[in-house]
This record gives structure tokens, C-alpha cells and sequence, in this order.
């Protein structure tokens, strides 16, 4: 017998589907109504196993990112569930069913090791401290949630991407109280990703002629100087903005390029681009992302001019 397995394919369109165990090579993955475990570490992913117990469609995995708690993970399906597992045993270890509508988002804490954040497409989050298996639900905004991200800096903050084009940055230690709502996108938040540190504006690239007229690549705003909690967004309008999450304001727009390929990119491609961003841990002037023809790109925050990314 083979012992080579074919998965099925990722579930597409959903801002957090797979992530990768940070002091591990692992890797997973959701498929259908399982999630896929990938050793990654060597030259070949090798599966390691599936986790079995959604009924439909997964919708969000996300790996507990703290120390000792690496074989821990939390997943999302349409059957209206929010489990934790075990990696090394495939099991389940607790689950809730706080959500009254199709869960869309999912994010465990970076902060803290008991918190995972969940939102569904009516607006409802729901904050679940398992360790003591309790759950708070709250209606920031009647808002399709697109995806979710808690900050790494403030444990308190989680920003939410909408269907609609708003960011809304929540306090979940005061009720979900609304602390900034960041207008700019005109099209769904596919992807939201916090700067790892403390951002400082002053690194950010200037051109000779730089001004507030849109660049190619990016645009220039006002000038900041403190260091302060950064967030990156991406959008299906095809830019990525970096937001002040201070002050609620827009720093950076970067447009998607047009890069040259056999074929110019159809409309039908453009309105099908999924803009995912992720900002390193260990590079703060440094973002990669998606680009129209499933090419990888890494922007420059610190070069100046009109052309601030490279393909991968």
C-alpha cells in the first residue's frame, strides 16, 4: 500500500482556515469538515493525521500560540461549534455553541492562553475563556464579520474586519465597546495582521516628491512619531492599508501592481482575488502577501519611492 495521501483541497474564501504551531513545524489546515495536521520541517510536508469531529465545513483554525500549549487548537464549522483539540491525541478536548448564526472568524489570543475570540455573519462575538468554560457575547456592529484578529500588544483589543469594508477595533474588557472604527476599504476585509512590535512611523519610506496623491504602490499620509500599535488590512478593493490603531487613523496605502504575465489579468480574476497580509514576527518594516495571480509579494515599508514591494 501507498503511503501517500491526498488531502482535500483547503476550504476556500475564509480570512483564517490554516496556521502554523509557532515553536513547531506543524502545520494545519481546514478541509471540508476535518482539519489537516502537516509535519513541515522536512523537504516533503508529511501528514500527521485529521482531526474529526465537525459535522460541516470548517471555517477557522487557529493554534494556541503560547509555550507548553503548542498541541492545543481551536476550530470553527458551519454546524455552529467551537472546539478545542488535542493534536497528539486527535481528540476533543471542550467545545461551546454560544453562536446563533454561521461562524465566520476565529482567533486564539496571543496574550492570553484561555481567550478565543469568535464572530459569525449577523455581528455577534463571543469571547470564550475555556479554562473556566465561560463564554460573553457581544453586538459591536450589525456587520457581516469577515475575519478577526486580537491584538499581541493589548490583550483587551480585538480588531474585526467586516464584509462591508469597516474595521472596527473592540474593548473586550468593557462589553465589546467600539475604541476606533477605521473607514477607508470599499470592499470585504479579507485579512487583518498586527505589526509584531510596537510600530514607529519614522521608519516608514519617503520619496523625494512624496505627497497625498495616490502612488502606484502606495500613498503617503501624515507624518507620526510615537511607536504605537500598527495593523495591517487587506481588501478585496485590492489595497492593503496600515492602520494608527492609536488614533484610528490610516498611515500607508499600498495598491496591488499589475505584474507582468502571459495574459493580462480578466475582470473575472480580479473580482475572485483573495488579498491575504501577513506581517513577520521578527521584521517590522516587512509585509507579504497575496497578488492577483496567486504570486507572493514582500513590501518595503522602509523604501521610499513608488515601488515598495518584490515577488517572492
Amino acid at each position: 500500500m501507498s503511503d501517500r495521501l491526498l488531502p482535500p483541497s483547503p476550504n476556500w474564501y475564509l480570512g483564517r482556515c490554516s496556521d502554523a504551531a509557532p515553536a513547531a513545524a506543524l502545520l494545519g489546515f481546514g478541509a471540508k469538515n476535518s482539519i489537516f495536521l502537516l509535519d513541515v520541517a522536512r523537504g516533503r510536508p508529511q501528514i500527521l493525521g485529521e482531526l474529526r469531529g465537525h459535522t460541516e465545513r470548517v471555517t477557522g483554525f487557529s493554534f494556541c500560540p503560547h509555550a507548553g500549549h503548542t498541541n492545543t487548537c481551536a476550530s470553527s464549522s458551519d454546524d455552529g461549534t467551537v472546539k478545542i483539540w488535542d493534536t497528539d491525541t486527535k481528540a476533543v478536548l471542550k467545545e461551546h455553541t454560544a453562536h446563533l448564526a454561521t461562524i465566520t472568524a476565529l482567533h486564539w489570543s496571543p496574550l492570553r492562553k484561555d481567550l478565543v475570540v469568535s464572530g459569525d455573519e449577523k455581528g455577534v462575538v463571543v469571547c470564550w475563556w475555556h479554562f473556566k468554560d465561560e463564554t460573553q457575547s457581544w453586538f459591536p456592529e450589525p456587520r457581516h464579520i469577515f475575519c478577526l484578529s486580537c491584538s499581541p500588544h493589548r490583550e483587551e483589543h480585538v480588531a474585526l474586519g467586516y464584509k462591508d469594508g469597516m474595521i472596527v477595533i473592540i474593548d473586550v474588557s468593557r462589553k465589546g465597546a467600539v475604541v476606533h472604527r477605521l473607514r477607508g476599504h470599499d470592499g470585504e476585509i479579507q485579512a487583518l495582521s498586527w505589526c509584531p512590535q510596537l510600530f514607529d512611523s519614522r521608519i516608514l519610506g519617503r520619496s523625494e516628491n512624496a505627497s497625498e496623491a495616490d502612488w502606484q504602490n502606495g500613498d503617503v499620509l501624515k507624518e507620526e512619531s510615537e511607536r504605537f500599535c500598527a495593523l495591517a488590512s487587506g481588501s478585496r478593493d485590492q489595497t492593503i492599508r496600515i492602520w494608527n490603531c492609536s488614533n484610528g487613523k490610516g498611515m500607508v496605502t499600498l495598491k496591488l501592481p499589475q505584474l507582468k504575465r502571459r495574459g493580462a489579468a480578466d475582470v473575472g480574476t480580479k473580482e475572485r482575488i483573495w488579498l491575504a497580509v501577513h506581517w513577520p514576527r521578527d521584521r517590522p518594516t516587512q509585509l507579504v502577501s497575496s497578488s492577483f495571480g496567486g504570486e507572493l509579494l514582500l513590501w518595503d515599508l522602509a523604501k521610499g519611492g513608488r515601488q515598495r514591494w518584490a515577488q517572492l
